[in-house]
């Protein structure tokens, strides 16, 4: 089944999933496009190569894990509000388990 037209989100999003299942090796633009359920044609379509798709991915991880994070806390007074903010964000249901330790 197709998905229709994929992304430049949708690819960087595979990606993280994939860095978070397999660490680097498993960013893979062959298993990325069956797990899109697209060509390899869409992903020339938003990257240069394999390395801009890493980037990407990196990008939006450093963007999830710091400043969105960053941003929802600082305006909170309370500390105690500020870390069950920070772990709700960090542990909620927007976190790719095992993203972390990968991208170490």
């Amino acid at each position: 089944m197709a998905r229709g037209r994929v992304t430049r989100e949708d690819w960087t999003r595979a990606a993280l999933g994939a860095l978070a299942r397999g660490g680097m090796a498993a960013v893979s633009v062959d298993a990325l496009a069956g797990e899109l359920d697209i060509t390899r044609g869409s992903f020339y379509w938003h990257f240069k190569d394999r390395e801009a798709l890493l980037a990407a991915a990196l990008e939006l991880w450093e963007q999830r894990a710091t400043a969105d994070v960053i941003s929802r806390i600082e305006p909170l007074d309370d500390p105690r509000e500020q870390l069950r903010v920070l772990l709700e964000t960090a542990l909620g249901p927007d976190a790719i388990a095992g993203l972390e330790p990968a991208c170490a």
